[in-house]
């Protein structure tokens, strides 16, 4: 989107990285006040007075609360969706004739913020999630192609590098330069791709330096893909009764201690599914390869606490309760 004016050519993956980083941090969604949802009200009663034969859907953007926010919010989606066709824009007058109509009227609206955002980019993020293309586009991308290509004329599961399946995600295990890599593909629509997507990249990052939570090692807006680092041990829905009362204490503290920093840094672990978390005997350490941010939905992590009581067993209770009461969940 920069180039035609630009004096200095810039890379594809620059270009991309610039779109993506004022994506996430020029468009700031942002929902109205009690006191401007009251004064959209008026607005909205004023010009309906006016002209009742208009559809409510026509309205003026400043007369309906949520409308901006919601414009945004697909905005700021549709511009990480299409982020790589963004970047290659060379014109801003003649743009391609094939450019979904979608990324028009995006274009039009947030151009001009974009070239003030330019003038103040942050090079050091820049930086990362340009590396983060370049590895992805070098690692990854292929086979990505070729396992999407797949999908479409058989089932997931019946793919020779199918890992498993959750209510979002269909997982796969590569290797890529002698490495072990899971990439994660969405199920559903445009929407729920994006939301998906996006809350594990922002997950992943807050706790990157976390060691037993998975790690994201690349990801994709335009394919909708995250890749992390794939880790051996057993899936806790594959461990029977009698091994989950040889897991020590000492493994299942520090599993307990792992949930409370995750929730100072606002993610917390996807306690929906026993699939999520991998014990590994030889490192004696319980993984967690499933969380998001948190939401809310379990302020206290008393849904936390209820896995790991059904998880291990009355027989750990106490030493569950006990690790659970050594630190404040407010």
């Amino acid at each position: 989107m920069e180039k035609f004016f630009n004096k200095t050519q810039k890379s594809p993956e620059k270009l991309q990285a610039q779109t993506e980083v004022f994506a996430e941090h020029g468009i700031h969604p942002r929902i109205e006040s009690i006191k401007e949802i009251n004064e959209m009200g008026e607005r909205q009663k004023e010009f309906k007075d006016k002209n009742p034969n208009i559809d409510i859907l026509d309205y003026p953007e400043n007369t309906l609360p949520f409308a901006r926010y919601y414009r945004e919010l697909n905005e700021q989606a549709t511009m990480l969706k299409h982020s790589d066709m963004l970047a290659a824009i060379t014109d801003i007058n003649n743009l391609p004739k094939d450019i979904p109509k979608e990324l028009v009227s995006l274009i039009k609206n947030q151009y001009p913020q974009y070239l003030t955002f330019l003038r103040k980019e942050k090079s050091t993020l820049n930086k990362l999630v340009e590396k983060n293309i370049e590895t992805y586009n070098k690692k990854f991308k292929e086979i990505v192609s070729s396992i999407k290509e797949q999908i479409k004329n058989t089932e997931a599961q019946d793919i020779s590098s199918y890992l498993s399946e959750g209510t979002q995600n269909f997982a796969f295990k590569v290797s890529v330069d002698g490495s072990d890599f899971v990439i994660k593909i969405p199920k559903g629509d445009f929407a729920v791709e994006m939301t998906v997507v996006n809350k594990e990249i922002k997950a992943m990052m807050r706790g990157a330096d976390l060691s037993n939570l998975s790690h994201l090692q690349a990801y994709s807006y335009p394919d909708n893909v995250t890749v992390f680092n794939y880790i051996d041990g057993v899936n806790f829905e594959h461990l029977k009764k009698e091994e989950r009362n040889k897991i020590s204490n000492q493994t299942i503290q520090f599993f307990i201690k792992t949930i409370k920093e995750m929730k100072k840094r606002g993610i917390r672990p996807d306690v929906g599914a026993e699939g999520n978390f991998i014990f590994n005997e030889k490192e004696e350490i319980i993984y967690i390869i499933d969380y998001t941010l948190n939401d809310g939905t379990d302020t206290n992590y008393k849904k936390s606490k209820k896995f790991c009581i059904d998880f291990f067993g009355e027989e750990k209770k106490k030493i569950i309760d006990k690790s659970f009461s050594l630190f404040s969940w407010i």
